[in-house]
């Protein structure tokens, strides 16, 4: 499932149609509304421009909430550039060019959590993990993390969980917890007491005040 999201001033419902109607069948892609309370659902926003100042300022927010998720801008023609590349844009597309560069780019964001990767250093190895294959991350000692992978294996990094989170490029991870991040695609379920069930048995903690948040995204991506 893609998540993408579309910003869009005037209400226009061209791009939206265009995606439900060419591309649904090929990809399974779930358009919405932006929300910045819901970003973190979104595998990446379209921003269509109108005025310049305006993109800027939407960009700006967006690259506020989160520097890693993908903005493309689409635009009548390239005035909009610069605001674009003010804030790091993954794509700038012109409307005569849209049918053919929205496959692509939909390709290529639906390959990207499978093509990234982490280098990790544990007990003087060097491993190169596949962020898709990392159920959770979890604090156990001061600056030493535990790291439990789809299948059950776990390594014990001498690293903090920011350092390391801040090298995690895909978007499906949530810190749960102050000493706990979690990758979405594997949680099964949440309990009464705030705790989160993974697919492959095994638990994680999850803060009261990010309850709520984390059900909302699950919600809106089953």
């Amino acid at each position: 499932m893609i998540n993408i999201a579309i910003v869009d001033k005037n209400n226009n419902l061209e791009l939206c149609n265009q995606i439900k109607s060419s591309f649904n069948a090929e990809l399974d892609v779930s358009i919405d509304e932006y929300s910045r309370d819901n970003i973190e659902l979104y595998k990446a926003i379209f921003v269509v421009c109108d005025k310049q100042r305006e993109c800027e300022s939407i960009g700006r927010n967006i690259r506020n909430c989160s520097r890693k998720i993908p903005i493309i801008f689409v635009a009548d023609d390239y005035c909009y550039a610069a605001e674009a590349f003010r804030v790091h844009a993954y794509a700038y597309i012109i409307k005569t060019e849209l049918e053919g560069r929205l496959v692509e780019i939909l390709n290529e964001l639906s390959a990207d959590d499978e093509s990234n990767k982490i280098e990790i250093r544990a007990n003087g190895s060097l491993y190169v993990l596949r962020e898709s294959d990392i159920v959770y991350l979890i604090i156990i000692d001061k600056n030493k993390v535990l790291i439990r992978l789809n299948g059950g294996k776990e390594i014990v990094v001498n690293e903090g969980l920011g350092s390391i989170a801040h090298r995690i490029k895909s978007i499906n991870f949530f810190r749960s917890h102050n000493g706990c991040i979690v990758n979405i695609n594997y949680i099964y379920r949440i309990s009464d007491k705030s705790e989160i069930f993974m697919k492959d048995g095994s638990y994680c903690p999850l803060s009261q005040r990010r309850n709520t948040q984390l059900k909302k995204i699950l919600l809106k991506i089953r």
